[in-house]
């Protein structure tokens, strides 16, 4: 009889998962600031959307916590985030100070 481990399945899924995400980055490292914007404004927004949803189907799948409590960091993590971050700069030239002749440009640094 053959056995699968899960343990070993989970871990070759997440390798699959990063290795998509770098290539994903890949392509995101060329957007404009602009485009960037607009995918972030969707993604919270979606996210918005889907956090009671989100929320219930996280603790049905672990059983840990309180649904109510993932829906409040949900709301927290997709709108409350997204309203700090929405006017950063985080590509090309972000700040120049032009007496010390320096300035700080943003580059993306890869798949966290």
């Amino acid at each position: 009889m053959n056995r699968i481990d899960n343990d070993l399945l989970s871990v070759q899924e997440a390798r699959i998962l990063v290795e998509n995400a770098r290539e994903a980055q890949k392509i995101l490292a060329a957007f404009p600031q602009e485009k960037l914007d607009k995918i972030v404004e969707r993604m919270a927004a979606e996210v918005v959307n889907y956090s009671r949803e989100l929320a219930v189907l996280s603790y049905e799948e672990t059983g840990f916590g309180k649904w109510q409590d993932k829906y409040v960091k949900n709301i927290f993590a997709s709108d409350y985030l997204y309203r700090k971050i929405k006017d950063m700069n985080v590509v090309g030239i972000i700040s120049e100070d032009k007496e010390n002749k320096t300035m700080d440009i943003g580059v993306p640094v890869g798949v966290i």
